[in-house]
């Protein structure tokens, strides 16, 4: 479901809607600065997971965005049953917005706006209402007002009041009024935050009334989302923290010239701030078992699920120590999921973080200027890789060599440092950004062919081995950048890959290319994500 506006809204949408339903429902959300939400193209998906009830339930969605103007939202309704939507208000800075879908992408049965179940044409438009920007601007004077009020009365309060009855009562009853301030313009019912979860209730009258109302009004209080951005902002200018960083809002500087990005969410993943919920967890092993019983069923294919870790995880020693010291907890999320997969999960899961610390005491495995792993890198991850797959077909035990050495080659990665502004790299940095051990292979894939889904802006590429001395397996590998590097070390033990890229955090989704899974028929899957992408398997489905 897309609600789309043809003017430039600002930095965001909030989507506010009462809604019924006979299951939990899944919703993805994800804010777009292109008009071109129906590709899905460059979109940062946050999932909200709605729980069933049969009385209505008003939730506020706030919609996030990947630029500073944002020209359109996307809704997904992509699980639950019976699911009615009534009283639905999208609000921007437009004065209007527009509803549409697409069919192969979303299905709207028992859907409804307003009552009214939407039709099954490609388009349809729809009159939402508009908030009064007076409103606005009246909350931020009051808001400003009282602050300052209050400022002042503090002051007076302390170096002139004298013991006069009629000021102390004064003084008391505007304290009393700040006070309240956080209480206006409260709203009680149910809501959905952009941290994935409803807030508090008003609690009942019991003993613990004191710390249950103590967290409703933490959820609730007045100009709260505004406080939490203006926090953001004074955090990304350093103004109170114990260090700076010199970059441009996209990337920024480590320590020894190391450049690091800012993009989604780095920072908070550095900090170990996006951790799993119990739930999530759950919800992940019970997503990617679905998987390995559908490639079971089909194929009699196992399936390997590869966690990689970014270059924030494996070289936080040049991640700027201000930044370290405000970690949340000691265990990233990586490693969380990776312990309940292997507890609770049918998948292999494969995790070289431990090879690739260990490795590092040697040898350059990311580089300097991006991203990504170098080469020598992407061959620990590898030769890791390849050592869980041959535990599943140890008739593949005499792999031929298919490196013959390695030489320094100039081949950086420097996508971090294009997001701190560099023009052209290539000119403007120094070597030991560009260059890395590169190897020099022996058997190779070459390319068969290549299928274009573009509603996905989805790649799926065919790969052979050139060496046709050795049976190795059929392997369908469902993955993001960081396979592009991985995938020419697989040779030979995958005679044949189709490989499916996933770029910019896309949701992992195997319907669009089936029929090639069927007459590619693989003997192994792998699927592979980056860290800061793992919430992809909240919402990984192989379709019908």
């Amino acid at each position: 479901m897309l609600f789309f506006s043809p003017w430039y809204t600002g930095k965001e949408f909030e989507a506010s809607f009462s809604y019924t339903a006979s299951s939990e429902v899944q919703i993805a959300l994800a804010g777009d600065h292109k008009g071109d939400l129906f590709s899905r193209k460059k979109l940062l998906f946050t999932r909200f997971s709605l729980p069933k009830t049969l009385q209505e339930q008003h939730v506020v969605l706030n919609v996030p965005y990947i630029s500073r103007n944002v020209c359109g939202v996307r809704i997904e309704v992509l699980e639950g049953e019976n699911f009615t939507i009534s009283d639905l208000v999208v609000k921007g800075k437009s004065k209007s917005c527009l509803v549409d879908w697409q069919k192969d992408l979303v299905t709207l049965d028992n859907v409804k706006i307003n009552g009214e179940k939407l039709l099954t044409d490609d388009a349809a438009a729809a009159a939402f209402p508009v908030r009064i920007k007076v409103k606005r601007v009246l909350n931020y004077g009051i808001f400003s007002a009282a602050l300052f009020t209050a400022f002042l009365l503090s002051v007076s309060f302390f170096f002139r009041v004298k013991v006069v009855p009629s000021r102390q009562l004064f003084f008391v009853t505007v304290v009393i009024v700040v006070m309240l301030f956080p209480v206006m313009n409260m709203d009680v019912k149910s809501i959905v935050s952009s941290e994935n979860r409803f807030f508090h209730k008003f609690p009942e009258l019991t003993a613990k009334f004191p710390k249950e109302f103590e967290s409703f009004l933490g959820d609730r209080f007045f100009c709260r989302n505004k406080m939490i951005k203006a926090n953001r902002k004074i955090f990304d200018f350093n103004l109170f923290s114990n260090g700076t960083l010199s970059g441009n809002g996209k990337a920024f500087y480590g320590k020894d010239g190391w450049i690091f990005s800012k993009g989604f969410d780095s920072i908070a993943m550095a900090q170990n701030h996006n951790r799993f919920t119990e739930d999530e967890l759950k919800e992940c092993a019970r997503r990617l078992d679905e998987i390995a019983d559908e490639f079971h069923a089909r194929f009699n294919a196992p399936v390997f699920v590869v966690l990689m870790p970014d270059k924030e995880r494996v070289y936080e020693e040049y991640y700027p120590d201000f930044l370290l010291k405000q970690r949340s907890h000691r265990q990233s999320r990586l490693e969380q999921l990776t312990d309940y997969l292997r507890k609770h999960s049918k998948v292999t899961v494969i995790a070289p973080l431990p090879q690739l610390l260990e490795m590092k005491k040697s040898q350059q495995l990311y580089y300097m200027g991006g991203t990504h792993q170098t080469p020598l890198g992407a061959y620990i991850s590898a030769l890791e890789i390849k050592k869980a797959v041959m535990a599943k077909f140890p008739q593949l035990k005499a792999l031929p060599e298919n490196i013959s050495r390695w030489k320094t080659a100039r081949n950086g990665d420097v996508d971090a440092a294009m997001q701190l502004g560099f023009q052209n790299p290539e000119k403007e940095l120094d070597s030991k950004y560009l260059t890395a051990l590169s190897p020099v292979f022996i058997h190779r894939h070459s390319l068969r062919k290549m299928h274009e889904i573009p509603q996905m802006s989805l790649q799926t590429r065919h790969f052979v081995s050139d060496d046709k001395s050795y049976q190795g397996l059929r392997i369908l590998t469902v993955a993001d950048s960081f396979w592009l590097r991985i995938s020419p070390f697989m040779v030979p033990l995958a005679s044949e890959e189709v490989y499916a890229f996933y770029g910019s955090g896309q949701d992992f989704v195997f319907e669009p290319f089936a029929k090639q899974i069927d007459e590619f028929r693989p003997q192994a899957v792998i699927i592979e994500s980056t860290e800061r992408f793992l919430h992809r398997f909240l919402t990984i489905k192989y379709g019908e």
